[in-house]
């Protein structure tokens, strides 16, 4: 099982260099700092590996986990990654307003929200019934 902590380890450690390199374009030379279509592309990317940090914050606390907590927070992070990552498809693919929409985009962040809160939430309560059921 220590295999797969760092194999999430270092997964996420790589999600997040791609997230710094979209982020920093400019710096790493994909772009030029006045390149509006440039930047706009790598917004767009940007925004889908936008979960990096937090996964990275994740992968580090589960680091930390005894095994037998590590397993229980695992089962729980399959289900709520899919939640997280529906929510980036939707808003990306399905959730693109019409040119002159009023409300473009103005509840994106709202979801994305609420997908960590969830994600977040759900595993403390999944770790916290994993210890619980030990203690008895």
């Amino acid at each position: 099982m220590k295999r797969n902590k760092w194999i999430i380890f270092l997964l996420t450690l790589t999600f997040l260099f791609i997230y710094l390199v979209f982020k920093y374009s400019y710096l790493v030379g994909f772009c030029e700092q006045s390149d509006y279509k440039c930047r706009l592309e790598m917004n767009q990317w940007l925004f889908v590996f936008s979960f990096a940090p937090f996964l990275f914050i994740a992968s580090i606390i589960s680091l930390l986990l005894p095994n037998r907590y590590f397993e229980s927070w695992l089962r729980f992070a399959w289900w709520g990654g899919l939640v997280v990552i529906g929510n980036f498809v939707y808003i990306h693919v399905f959730a693109t307003s019409q040119p002159g929409d009023m409300f473009a985009g103005m509840f994106d962040n709202l979801i994305i929200l609420s997908a960590y809160t969830f994600f977040v939430l759900g595993s403390l309560i999944q770790l916290g019934r994993t210890y619980r059921a030990r203690k008895n």
